[in-house]
């Protein structure tokens, strides 16, 4: 990508999430390599939490669409985005999930005089990610005809990758795998006494199994007698329901809920253990994951698509497959936590040498297409 261009990035938000992390990595990136791009960010959405002041590019603008009429706030939207489109002229367009990506896409076809280069970066399971989603059918033919016109997709695991070539026939050649990347890769381990015993970083939401997690807490609590301690640091629709459940179980002094924050490595670098329990048919790949295993966080995850792309089960992390193995699992854990510290360290080395900051380059080397 030369200088003197313009690119714009489509997506819902800088809020929580993998994706508004990767969107401040890769800005800030190209601010140090190319001076003179301009780059606009075009959000559907605005959170109180963002990480807008992570963003040190001064060559960014950002613009975020709003709507009284909440009926017809997709249509709008995508309305507002193509005019911009228009007006704006990006020579690059770098845009997440389908959601986003096919009304990017449909101007392909609409506006074929403007050929920008179009960047796909599909960061969930996309066969059942859809499913979840509005218009699940449309979305997935649109998937099968308009992702072939992107000049480049990008997927974070390999088994995204597949998902797309065997769910949606794309061609091979269309689709390149980045891994994501953790900001503390390279960073030493923190030396510091570990008080938490149990972390879940992330969104605390219905959707990530949060009620669940809290059940398998409150028995595991009782069986060391009160005297773990476990945070969980996010924001979402359940934080009422849960922090509720905490009273209401006599957990306050055990269970802490902490706001979002723009850097999340003290909560890990104080904790023993990263409790991760996903819906494996919708993640992609969790940074929280890679930034546990660089602050030397055991991570105990239940299986999704991907994650043995990363964790080697009992090498580097666990991986289990349902409730009941979690929580025999996490029994383990705090039982023997100081002979697992191998485990740390093997997480440690998988991380600095295959999700690196490097991996920005990766990605925005996928633009010269």
């Amino acid at each position: 990508m030369t200088t003197d261009k313009k690119l714009l990035i489509v997506y819902s938000n800088l809020g929580l999430g993998g994706i508004p992390v990767k969107i401040v990595d890769i800005v800030n990136k190209l601010g140090k390599q190319h001076a003179n791009l301009a780059i606009h960010i075009l959000l559907k959405k605005h959170k109180n939490f963002n990480l807008r002041s992570l963003i040190i590019n001064p060559n960014i603008t950002v613009s975020v669409f709003n709507s009284k009429n909440q009926n017809k706030s997709s249509l709008l939207f995508i309305l507002w985005v193509w005019k911009f489109l228009l007006t704006y002229k990006p020579n690059t367009i770098l845009t997440f999930i389908s959601a986003y990506s096919l009304p990017i896409l449909i101007t392909k076809v609409l506006f074929f005089w403007t050929n920008p280069i179009m960047v796909v970066s599909e960061d969930s399971y996309t066969s059942t990610m859809i499913n979840y989603m509005a218009l699940p059918i449309i979305q997935r033919l649109g998937i099968r005809m308009l992702y072939p016109l992107a000049s480049r997709i990008i997927t974070p695991t390999r088994a995204i990758n597949k998902d797309l070539k065997d769910s949606f026939s794309i061609p091979s050649e269309k689709i390149v795998t980045v891994p994501n990347w953790s900001r503390y890769a390279l960073c030493p381990i923190s030396k510091t006494k570990r008080a938490c015993d149990i972390v879940y970083v992330g969104r605390i939401e219905t959707i990530k199994n949060i009620p669940s997690m809290l059940n398998m807490l409150a028995m595991i609590i009782q069986k060391f007698n009160n005297r773990l301690s476990c945070y969980f640091v996010g924001e979402g629709s359940d934080v009422s329901r849960c922090s509720q459940f905490i009273k209401s179980n006599k957990l306050t002094k055990n269970i802490k809920i902490y706001p979002s924050t723009n850097d999340v490595s003290p909560y890990l670098y104080n904790a023993k253990i990263l409790l991760f329990n996903p819906n494996r048919k919708l993640e992609g790949f969790p940074i929280s994951i890679l930034d546990a295993m660089s602050c030397g966080t055991i991570v105990l995850t239940k299986y999704f698509f991907g994650v043995s792309e990363v964790i080697t089960n009992n090498k580097n992390g666990f991986i289990v497959n349902s409730d009941k193995d979690m929580k025999n699992r996490l029994l383990f854990i705090v039982k023997n936590y100081r002979s697992l510290l191998p485990i740390i360290k093997f997480a440690k080395k998988t991380v600095s040498n295959y999700n690196s900051l490097n991996n920005i380059q990766k990605y925005i080397s996928c633009f010269d297409v």
